[in-house]
């Protein structure tokens, strides 16, 4: 398996806010998004709520991870085996003070969103519920993102580096 984590941090600024031309979104909040050092976490969105490590039985090479919380933002963190510090893996924005580059926000409508980002690869309902997510895939590294919407506007927003 390819190194994500030096994919992701040599390529970070290579990455282009918005689809257009096929490119990947920022997906990024105040410039921190997936592959952000630790260190630089804290310097752009201050101390957080709380933070926990977190340990996983089978990590797949992610070695030590924590959990970062901030008022409607959850940031896990690894530190992949060999690696000296931690950097962000997963964003999960569920509050509309954050802004998710390229624009999204909590509470934007279906149609804007499929406006910035284009059409899903996925749109899937949870079963009994009004709850539809929007996936798609990053085209750079392996990763994906989605949009949960709750009666046509948006309730969750996440992206997350692939594991598996």
């Amino acid at each position: 398996m390819r190194s994500l984590c030096t994919l992701i941090l040599g390529s970070m600024a290579a990455v282009v806010v918005g689809v257009a031309g096929g490119k990947d979104p920022a997906f990024t909040i105040k410039g921190v998004g997936l592959g952000t050092p630790l260190t630089q976490v804290r310097q752009v969105l201050g101390p957080p709520l709380s933070q926990l490590d977190e340990r996983t039985e089978d990590s797949m090479g992610m070695g030590e991870g924590k959990v970062i919380k901030y008022e409607g933002l959850i940031l896990k963190l690894c530190k992949p085996e060999g690696k000296t510090s931690f950097h962000v893996w997963s964003i999960v924005v569920t509050d509309k003070r954050w802004a998710v580059a390229p624009g999204l926000r909590v509470g934007m409508e279906r149609q804007a969103v499929i406006g910035m980002l284009g059409q899903p690869e996925n749109s899937s309902w949870e079963a009994g519920s009004t709850r539809e997510s929007l996936s798609y895939s990053f085209r750079s590294f392996d990763g994906y993102y989605s949009v949960a919407l709750e009666k046509g506007h948006v309730v969750e927003i996440s992206a997350s580096e692939d594991w598996s």
